[in-house]
């Protein structure tokens, strides 16, 4: 999808944060923002390749600067995902 098509601008930014769904939490970085969702990726252990969240898992977002965040699992490549906020 360009650009032109979205319907939140992004914003490039690296805010350290830890993912969860289920029992997997992995360590990652935002690497870009919107209204409507974020891209994260991550640095898997050594000699794993793997994301462990497919798409269309609940995952929640947890920084010490937000307060955790709910969404899903939209999109992945390789060593991250994207994720489309769930409305409260």
């Amino acid at each position: 999808m360009s650009e032109e098509n979205r319907r939140h601008p992004r914003v490039d930014i690296k805010v350290p944060v830890n993912v969860s769904s289920g029992n997997n939490t992995l360590p990652g970085t935002i690497t870009n923002l919107s209204d409507g969702g974020a891209a994260l990726e991550f640095v898997p252990d050594l000699g794993r390749r793997d994301i462990a969240f497919e798409i269309g898992s609940s995952v929640e977002i947890d920084s010490e600067e937000t307060a955790p965040l709910p969404g899903s699992v939209v999109r992945s490549y390789d060593g991250g995902i994207v994720n489309d906020y769930k409305k409260r």
